[in-house]
């Protein structure tokens, strides 16, 4: 069974235990204890809130670094769609491809060109595959965690499909492999990534056996090195073959991804909390005559991701801005082996997450959630979170497992006070 690893760590030396991240956490994977902020792996999606939320930046991403390009013979580099955006509007695509090699790449590959082949695959999966409706979009690593961790039962929604970074990344090993005669161990893939998400997805990926990916950076971690290139080229300089489709840009955007699919019955949710409100009407049964549930959980899709520089409307305007210049072109000396590339497909089942067992025996467990029950009701509910939990039956739960006290709660002490000075005055 693989071992839950996460990209999100809080920095005690910059934690306040204020709770703001408590709070805003959509599966209460973290408490605050001792003044501290703690993670609960099992529980934890790596959405980003706890990052968005802070006021003193105590959440940081584990990741790669540039360094790491020294272990490979061959190193290929993925920008994630996004990346584009972070640039302004105007900015040439073969500059960005060219100001990325000068940081030690020996191919710059897009994310955009698996698109390419996803697009039609979702549309044709749709309206002839026998899945469950409405299909959920496999896009996003924190959204398909958030279904395996409280929407066990939308599993046999999720589209069996990739998402385009791993498609890419099993694509440009291939060419590699086919043209140059490498083997797997000397090409090192490296992505430039929007979001903590895609970092855990590589050392903990889910639906497949293994990454193609070796190495995750943060967009934001390479930003400043590229803009210094960027602005010290001419503008007469042309890069031999472009390593981005504008045209497949969109669909870093909300929405992206049915628009380009030419999915009609449609919707697009993004920001967690509110994927989480469009996934309880579909448990319910509300959106059955719904086609396809484009879900991210950064807002605004992933040019609203935290590793990322711009912000997300202003790129969402580049987007549209580089988009109308499609006549840019891409490594077309790669098309005779990408055309002949199959490997879209989910090879490993999704399975639920099991983030709350009470206990291995089931009869002990049943007690177990009586006495969360009982605990419950005798706590005031107001989900003030004093206690270092988020919501009072979250501390029952604690307190039943051995984690937390009655006493943890303010309002408890208060009332067991009151209770011993009514006992005095008697």
């Amino acid at each position: 069974m693989r071992k839950d690893v996460h990209a999100v760590k809080v920095r005690a030396d910059r934690c306040t235990g204020c709770t703001r991240c408590m709070q805003s956490c959509p599966t209460e994977a973290i408490r605050v204890k001792a003044g501290l902020a703690v993670i609960n792996a099992a529980r934890c999606i790596d959405c980003s809130q706890c990052i968005e939320s802070c006021p003193y930046d105590a959440h940081s991403v584990i990741s790669g670094s540039l360094d790491e390009i020294k272990k490979y013979k061959y190193t290929i580099v993925i920008p994630a769609i996004t990346f584009a955006s972070q640039f302004p509007g105007d900015v040439k695509i073969d500059k960005l491809c060219f100001a990325l090699r000068k940081l030690g790449f020996d191919l710059v590959f897009s994310e955009g060109l698996a698109v390419d082949y996803l697009k039609d695959r979702i549309r044709e999966i749709i309206v002839n595959e026998q899945i469950k409706k409405p299909i959920i979009s496999s896009h996003c690593p924190a959204v398909i965690r958030l279904i395996q961790t409280k929407y066990s039962s939308l599993i046999g929604h999720i589209m069996p499909t990739g998402s385009p970074v791993d498609i890419a990344a099993n694509m440009a090993r291939n060419l590699c492999k086919e043209n140059l005669g490498l083997t797997d161990s000397e090409i090192g893939v490296f992505y430039l990534s929007p979001c903590p998400a895609r970092v855990t997805n590589v050392t903990n990926p889910i639906g497949m056996q293994e990454s193609a990916i070796n190495v995750t950076i943060p967009i934001k971690d390479v930003y400043a090195e590229v803009l210094r290139t960027l602005s010290g080229m001419e503008d007469s300089f042309v890069e031999l073959g472009n390593c981005m489709k504008p045209e497949n840009l969109p669909w870093a955007e909300s929405g992206g991804q049915a628009l380009m699919s030419g999915v009609d019955n449609y919707i697009a949710v993004s920001g967690i909390h509110e994927v989480a409100k469009v996934f309880d009407r579909i448990e319910m049964g509300e959106l059955d005559d719904v086609d396809f549930i484009e879900a991210s959980s950064c807002i605004g899709g992933c040019v609203g991701g935290p590793l990322n520089i711009e912000n997300p409307f202003v790129a969402q305007r580049n987007i549209r801005k580089l988009a109308e210049n499609s006549t840019q072109g891409y490594f077309q000396m790669i098309d005779s082996v990408l055309a002949q590339f199959k490997h879209i497909y989910l090879t490993e089942e999704i399975s639920p997450r099991q983030t709350n067992i009470l206990d291995e025996d089931f009869t002990k467990a049943i007690e177990k959630m009586k006495q969360i029950e009982e605990i419950t009701s005798r706590l005031r509910g107001l989900d003030c979170g004093s206690c270092g939990a988020p919501s009072c039956r979250a501390l029952a739960e604690d307190i039943v497992q051995g984690k937390a006290r009655m006493e943890d709660c303010v309002f408890y002490k208060e009332q067991q006070h009151l209770w011993r000075l009514e006992d005095e005055s008697e």
